[in-house]
């Protein structure tokens, strides 16, 4: 099974390839309004939203309009935490994986969510995602 796993990752991500770029923000801290009982509908929380992109870029002159600008999807992943209330985190990462994916330079995604302070004996309950443009299935 993990043969296949990584058969699958290296067809995605094209390994072999040279042209293999990754752009990350790892524990992008949010306070924001998630979770399904009343007293997370009341009162926001802290999580941690970490993004890895697979992209094609081609930074010919060392100019920003030649790669994928980093704000848009900072901006676009503060924007929601702070205007939208979300049941689910699964949700809130299939979001943050689509407005991703709109972007042209963008070939995969990995989004994964943790909330930090909801279990004592615990460092985070969270939820991962991936998904290619090749193999699209999120709405």
């Amino acid at each position: 099974m993990e043969d296949i796993q990584c058969t699958i990752m290296e067809k995605i991500f094209n390994t072999h390839n040279s042209n293999y770029q990754k752009i990350f923000f790892e524990n992008i801290e949010v306070i924001i309004s998630i979770g399904i009982h009343d007293f997370e509908k009341v009162k926001k929380q802290k999580v941690l939203i970490s993004i890895e992109l697979t992209v094609n870029i081609s930074p010919a002159d060392d100019s920003i309009s030649t790669t994928l600008d980093y704000d848009q999807i900072l901006e676009f992943v503060l924007k929601i935490a702070n205007n939208k209330h979300f049941n689910l985190q699964e949700t809130l990462c299939n979001e943050i994986a689509n407005f991703c994916l709109s972007k042209s330079q963008v070939r995969a995604v990995k989004v994964i969510t943790k909330k930090v302070d909801v279990y004592q004996n615990c460092d985070a309950v969270g939820f991962e995602i991936f998904v290619s443009k090749d193999e699209k299935k999120i709405k």
